[in-house]
């Protein structure tokens, strides 16, 4: 954490009940203990990111067909 705090990047993290949120910048309330649990949230963000460069792509896509 030190080390992101120093470049700038923000913390991204599955706390747990007996975590200090404080130093993180998005915590994500979990049982960061369970495996089930971790899987769920990863699976989300997988999901999030596919979704995102879908959406890239069509946006550009549009764009190279306005500018035609």
């Amino acid at each position: 954490m030190a080390e992101a705090n120093k470049l700038g990047i923000p913390i991204i993290a599955i706390i747990d009940t007996n975590s200090d949120p404080d130093p993180i910048d998005f915590p994500i309330a979990a049982n960061d203990d369970a495996i089930k649990s971790i899987k769920v949230i990863t699976h989300q963000i997988a999901e999030a990111a596919l979704e995102a460069q879908k959406l890239k792509k069509e946006t550009k896509q549009a764009q190279a067909k306005v500018e035609v």
